[in-house]
């Protein structure tokens, strides 16, 4: 709710990119990539992005999209490989 008061509203979109540019900075500053993480949790989201701070691809993709539904931007994973 903080970020989107922040970036305030507009109707071409300008806050929803804000918002996404803003929550990118911060997962590029304080998360770590890495494979050596703890059996999933009842709560894997909350766990990673407040406590944890570190995780896979998954734990990224997870993090991101619940931030954007939080505020308000639609946003899904997509999962699958192209060779």
């Amino acid at each position: 709710a903080q970020w989107r008061r922040d970036a305030g509203t507009d109707p071409d979109g300008r806050a929803d990119a804000a918002i996404a540019e803003r929550a990118l900075r911060w997962i590029r500053a304080e998360f770590a990539y890495t494979l050596d993480v703890p059996l999933a949790g009842r709560n894997e989201v909350d766990d990673f992005l407040f406590d944890r701070k570190e995780g896979y691809c998954e734990h990224f993709s997870s993090a991101f999209v619940v931030l954007m539904r939080a505020a308000g931007i639609p946003a899904r994973v997509v999962t699958g490989y192209a060779g």
